[in-house]
Parts: structure tokens; sequence; C-alpha cells
């Protein structure tokens, strides 16, 4: 069995080979990346471009001809976000007798325009068509069903994490990531991963962390994260990294990193301030790598974070809020709530459970 996948699915697919699954990418084209090439073993398409304004249909277009001349390799299409542009494999899949799944990633986003304009009504139908609806959180139930989805076709499957890849350090381990990481070794660390955009909040917790003194001198934040795709000049990156090079005694800032497990081994905190989530992956990650979070309380967010338990909840830009669980923190604390979040995603989301929860859905649809 074959399926189409997107980019954003890597450690999923190579769980999905295990299962006999073979997995290829098709994905929006990049005029700096090849057309066709293959990461991590898994063969890319990579067709049309965001440029223009006749875009979408010319991206359809451009999909449909691909479906056309593979559609024997390819049982079921499997789309990754539940956009507008991802949506019309619900019609492809009809047309050419294969079965479809798309997965809703944000709440209040990738349905947000449903139904709403002329475009709204072409997403609606698109999306009618679809076999089978993926939702990452329970609050991306009620939205689906509040859109008029029939509910049989709704599937709760949340993302999975690889708790072989992002795993706990010891203290000794944790000193010596630091120290080959450029980061203070004397005192607690706290990351924080994401896109640099407004979303994800990171704007806030910086502005914030430069207007006290860390929150306590023994903290040092870390921000991680590249320039958001909507910030094409980098204004809003150039005004966080301006603040960031004012307070350089208390905070650091990397672009994109490809060895992110090792800062997430070497914090000792995790923050999320973002507004809006689906599952965040981030919370994911660093929960399997034994390390508490403190996030703000948004959807998806609080599917996961049983505050003061596993991790700590805060409301979105609560700056008093926000700081009085940062003072509070202790050391005692901090490890056995690491433990707790470890053990959490070990039962509930490591990325092989869910990659049988996925095979058992894909063969159910095709005995339909």
């Amino acid at each position: 069995m074959r399926c189409a996948f997107n980019s954003l699915a890597v450690s999923l697919a190579k769980e999905l080979k295990a299962h006999r699954i073979d997995v290829d990418f098709v994905t929006v084209g990049d005029s700096l990346l090849k057309g066709e090439d293959v990461y991590e073993g898994f063969q890319v398409h990579r067709i049309g471009n965001r440029n223009g304004r006749w875009f979408e249909i010319l991206f359809w277009l451009e999909l449909f001809l691909f479906i056309l001349r593979n559609r024997s390799k390819y049982d079921v299409f499997h789309a990754h976000g539940a956009h507008l542009l991802s949506s019309v494999v619900g019609l492809f899949s009809l047309l050419t007798g294969k079965k479809s799944i798309i997965k809703i990633t944000m709440s209040n986003d990738d349905l947000s325009g449903v139904k709403k304009s002329i475009k709204g009504m072409v997403h609606f139908l698109f999306l009618k068509m679809i076999h089978s609806y993926i939702a990452i959180s329970r609050d991306l139930i009620q939205e689906l069903l509040d859109c008029g989805f029939a509910g049989q076709k709704i599937r709760f499957t949340p993302n999975g994490v690889d708790s072989t890849r992002f795993i706990p350090a010891t203290e000794m381990e944790k000193k010596r990531l630091k120290q080959r990481l450029n980061l203070p070794t004397d005192k607690r660390l706290l990351l924080t991963v994401g896109v640099i955009a407004p979303r994800k909040n990171i704007g806030w917790l910086i502005r914030k962390w430069g207007e006290t003194d860390g929150i306590g001198k023994q903290n040092f934040l870390l921000a991680v994260g590249p320039q958001s795709r909507n910030d094409p000049d980098g204004t809003y990156l150039g005004s966080i990294k301006a603040i960031v090079v004012k307070n350089r005694h208390k905070m650091q800032f990397l672009d994109y990193v490809e060895n992110i497990e090792d800062y997430y081994k070497a914090a000792d905190v995790f923050v999320l301030p973002s507004k809006n989530e689906g599952l965040p992956n981030v919370v994911l990650e660093a929960m399997a790598s034994g390390i508490p979070c403190i996030a703000a309380k948004s959807k998806g967010t609080i599917d996961l974070i049983n505050h003061q338990d596993n991790g700590f909840l805060y409301e979105i830009d609560n700056d008093s809020g926000f700081a009085d669980i940062i003072s509070a923190l202790n050391e005692e604390q901090v490890k056995e709530m690491g433990k707790k979040a470890r053990m959490f995603v070990e039962r509930n989301y490591s990325i092989r459970r869910i990659a049988t929860v996925y095979t058992d859905h894909y063969r159910q649809l095709l005995q339909m």
C-alpha cells in the first residue's frame, strides 16, 4: 500500500514503513529546492509555487495531473492541514476512486473560512468529499461538528512524538550540553521553540523577559525558531532580535537548528506562550525530553498539560500569572514534573502507538 503525504509527517512515515506502508510526500514547490527529491529515504514531489493570482487553481491542476500519472501507486491520499488548498484531495479521491483523509491541524484556523464566502463554500464542498477527518485535539472534533461535517467520519488521532529521539538527560549530561552549546551553566535554562510569528506569541515572551530581570537573575531564556513566511521582509523577526541584543545577559535567540533535541535535553523548563494551537508538537517534544512545560491556556495545549501535575498553565498574555509560576519554581518540583511529563507522553502520544492507529484506519478505509 502507498500513501501520499506532505513533508510534515516524516517521523510518522518512518514508523508506517514498519507496518509495510510506503509513503511519498507531495508538497508545494519552492524555487530553492528540487522538484523531485529524496528526503530521509522518502520520495518528495514538489509541484507548483506560491506566487501569482491563480496559485491555487494552477496548483490543483498540476496536482491532479500528477495524481493521474501516478494513480496506480497510491491507495490513500492523506492531506496534512485542512485549508482550501489541500482540501481538493477530496474531489481528486472521488475522481480517481481512491480514499482520502485530511488532518485538521489548528483550532480556529483550518476551518475558519468554511461556508463564509464563495471560496468558503468551495472549501466546504471539497471537505464534504473527504472520506475521513482526523482531529488532533478534542476542540477540533467540536469545530468539525459545528461546521456541519458528519460525526461518523471524524476520528480523534493526536499527533505523536518520537520518544526515542526526544529523551531526558541526566544532570551531568545537561551541564555538558550547555557547555557545548555555549549556554550558561549557572542558571536555570528556559527554552521556547516555534516559528517567529504573532500567533506563537514569542514576541510577548521576549518583551516581558526584557522588561524584567529575566523574572529572577537565576533564569535564562533561549528562543529558537525560523522566520515566518508571513513576515517576508523580516520586520517582526527584526523587532524580536533587537530586544534580545539589548538583553544578552538574560536571553539568546537562535534561528532554526537541526539538532533541536540537544536543546530540549539541555533545557530545564519549556515555555509556550502561543495564543492558538492544534496540538503543539513542541510541547510533546519537551515532555518527551523530561522537562515540564509552562504554557498559555490555549486550545490543544490544555489536552496535554495538567496544571501543577505535569506542567503549568496560565491565561494568555497574563504577565503576573506567568511571572508567579516562574518565581515559584524549585528544582525538586521541576524534576518530578519532568518525570510525569515523560510518562504521560510515552503512555499516550508515542509515535509508534499513533502509527498503529493510522495503519488500522487506512485498512478500515480500504475495506469500505
